[in-house]
């Protein structure tokens, strides 16, 4: 299970449209429309490329790398059900 995991399972639960990963901030969530923090410490530089680095193949690393933005979807599955379509 990759380390992500438990912050999208948590969102799961609450139905949240979005998970927002960013340096310096907690993550973040989309519920009905409106952004919400977790209430969680802000993640470090490190840790939020750890978390995110673990579920990019080399291919979306690189391109990450390049443009310092990505867009993705990321597949976690729960009950026998995928969170992302």
């Amino acid at each position: 299970m990759a380390k992500i995991d438990q912050i999208l399972g948590k969102a799961a639960e609450i139905k949240a449209s979005d998970v927002h990963i960013a340096v310096d901030n907690p993550p973040m969530f989309r519920h009905l429309g409106e952004l919400k923090k977790f209430k969680t410490q802000p993640l470090s530089s490190t840790l939020t490329k750890s978390l995110i680095y673990e579920i990019l193949s080399p291919e979306m690393q690189e391109r990450f790398e390049k443009g310092l933005k990505l867009d993705f979807c990321y597949e976690m599955e729960r009950n026998n059900r995928s969170t992302c379509r």
